[in-house]
């Protein structure tokens, strides 16, 4: 993907998705989609992962705190550290809100809506909801949530739309790595208990 960015390639997408933006834009639509990229932006994301860090560690989720702490953490450096690695400049005469001081390729807020909504997502249906209904009304509600986060970065003038897709594909890989050491740490801890409630055996 950054390849195609850097080599101009990725104009054409860019152009057309631009286009279908300004083509359904309506003054409710702004007010709706201003309000799901507040959602992502730092602003809120955070004071609420602050008070869900509170939560998830005053009911116990000790791994599943520190998780996400780790995740939040180490996926901001990794999304400013690519920002100015390409050094892209956001988009000019198309924004609606005001344009961020940050570098533009990859989008922040499609990453985070991948990193911090999906493993939430996820913490909720590994946890918490274990009905079928239950799941399937989890995804129906995150998916299209996730998705429109960066689409309105889009249709709000703030990115590329191929920053947005650079943003979901990092924040993809970046959530697996997280939910693999979560599980990881997670199944190393029914063992390590055992063996130290387990006796030593006589000799």
């Amino acid at each position: 993907m950054a390849q195609l960015v850097m080599a101009g390639q990725s104009k054409p997408l860019d152009t057309e998705l631009f286009g279908y933006a300004r083509s359904i834009e309506a003054p409710w639509l702004t007010d709706l989609l201003s309000g799901i990229t507040f959602l992502g932006g730092s602003g809120f994301l955070l004071p609420g992962g602050i008070l869900l860090l509170i939560v998830l560690f005053i009911k116990g989720y000790r791994l599943e705190t520190w998780t996400l702490l780790g995740t939040m953490g180490l996926g901001e450096l990794l999304n400013e550290a690519l920002k100015e690695w390409f050094a892209r400049h956001r988009p000019s005469g198309v924004n609606l809100i005001e344009l961020p001081d940050s570098m533009s390729f990859p989008s922040g807020h499609a990453m985070f809506a991948v990193v911090f909504y999906g493993f939430i997502t996820y913490l909720l249906w590994r946890l918490m909801v274990k009905q079928a209904g239950g799941r399937a009304a989890l995804l129906i509600i995150s998916l299209p949530f996730i998705f429109s986060m960066g689409f309105s970065r889009v249709y709000l003038g703030v990115h590329y739309p191929s920053d947005v897709l650079a943003g979901y594909l990092v924040g993809t890989a970046w959530m697996l790595i997280t939910i693999y050491t979560y599980q990881s740490l997670s199944a190393a801890q029914p063992a390590k208990k055992q063996q130290v409630d387990t006796p030593p055996l006589p000799n």
